[in-house]
């Protein structure tokens, strides 16, 4: 019994140290003033997978067969502030224009 008290307890004050981290890391990052790396590749793939569908045997009006499911990625980016360690994510991109370098000749 007394060896369960002590672990509440010791429950207790760590959630109330989390709580308390937690709050302050938020303070320093909303106060940051960010200055974000490069954007770096991160993307999300998914492996192709089948489900299985309904087992053999159960051949009545709303059987299902085995659905393929084709792999899927996921484009993303990320950036890392480099003061605050803050990750912000994005799927977003806009489209960049190049200009043709002719090397300075006119």
């Amino acid at each position: 019994m007394n060896n369960t008290n002590n672990l509440r307890d010791k429950i207790a004050k760590l959630q109330k140290e989390l709580t308390e981290s937690k709050n302050r890391l938020s303070t320093i990052v909303s106060t940051c003033q960010h200055q974000y790396g490069k954007p770096i590749y991160d993307p999300v793939h998914t492996e192709a997978y089948t489900i299985p569908g309904d087992p053999p045997g159960t051949m009545g009006v709303d059987w299902r067969g085995p659905v393929h499911v084709p792999a899927k990625t996921e484009e993303k980016w990320k950036r890392i502030c480099e003061l605050c360690g803050h990750i912000q994510y994005t799927e977003k991109t806009k489209p960049v224009a190049y200009e043709p370098d002719f090397g300075g000749r006119l």
